[in-house]
């Protein structure tokens, strides 16, 4: 159970990555940060703030409660494709980081 959280758009002071898309969150950029308590654990969760929009919008649509709110990566990109329009670039950032990972899979498959 969350006992603890805060929710901050806070400005970059060094470069960070984001938790869902795993993409970079420049020096000086505007962004989400949620820390807090969850079963009985400190967690920080930082993204790009198109990204937590994008996250929010998928599982409400889902009906989810935030302990079950399901991760980004679960997504199909097809399930994300009718909020484009709203989240472009969060949806490309997720797209991109499939591709990356499929390459890289398929390098190490190709070593094999």
């Amino acid at each position: 159970m969350n006992q603890c959280q805060t929710d901050t758009t806070p400005v970059a002071r060094k470069t960070h990555v984001c938790d869902e898309c795993g993409c970079v969150i420049p020096k000086g950029t505007k962004h989400h940060l949620q820390k807090g308590v969850c079963d009985d654990s400190w967690y920080s969760w930082r993204v790009h703030s198109d990204c937590a929009e994008l996250y929010w919008a998928l599982n409400n649509e889902r009906g989810s409660w935030w302990d079950d709110y399901i991760p980004l990566s679960e997504y199909c990109i097809t399930e994300m494709n009718h909020l484009r329009g709203r989240f472009p670039h969060a949806v490309c950032r997720q797209e991109l980081r499939r591709e990356l990972a499929e390459i890289k899979w398929q390098k190490r498959t190709a070593m094999n």
